[in-house]
């Protein structure tokens, strides 16, 4: 079992502390841009829309869509700022605010951005997993046609 896994699994009981040990195990495993580590965060039946087009579903997905920054990021850290949670049940919470964003891009450039965040964590067999991931940057103006 790896660092992450481990980290995840073994989350304190609250949403925010669950929440919190989910950051700091997503950043262990981003801290290096391991592709699989950040993946086993994931459920198998996850859903991510993120930074490229699309939507990612399935652990696969999900895999796939970090591995697509593999020859761009060699780090990434997030804070998760401004969050608010919603208990869905003993084993179920949803948590949105915003996201600080610090990459290594792999020619050593620094780079960051603050998006939305959305994360609906689940826990399933004990362990808690992220269902379901919508990060998005937030419009300059409304989203509707004039």
């Amino acid at each position: 079992m790896s660092t992450t896994e481990t980290t995840a699994k073994e989350a304190p009981g609250t949403a925010s502390e669950v929440l919190r040990s989910m950051e700091n195990a997503w950043n262990a495993a981003a801290l290096h841009w391991d592709v699989n580590g950040l993946s086993a965060l994931y459920s198998d039946d996850a859903t991510m829309f993120a930074g490229r087009p699309g939507m990612a579903a399935g652990r696969q997905g999900v895999c796939g869509y970090f591995a697509s920054y593999i020859g761009m990021l060699s780090s990434t850290q997030l804070e998760l700022v401004e969050q608010v949670i919603t208990e869905l049940g003993p084993d179920a919470f949803l948590a949105q605010g915003y996201g600080n964003f610090r990459f290594t891009l792999v020619n050593g450039k620094p780079s960051a951005c603050t998006l939305r965040t959305t994360w609906l964590l689940v826990r399933r067999s004990g362990r808690w997993l992220i269902a379901h991931h919508h990060f998005s940057a937030t419009p300059e103006v409304p989203p509707v046609p004039q």
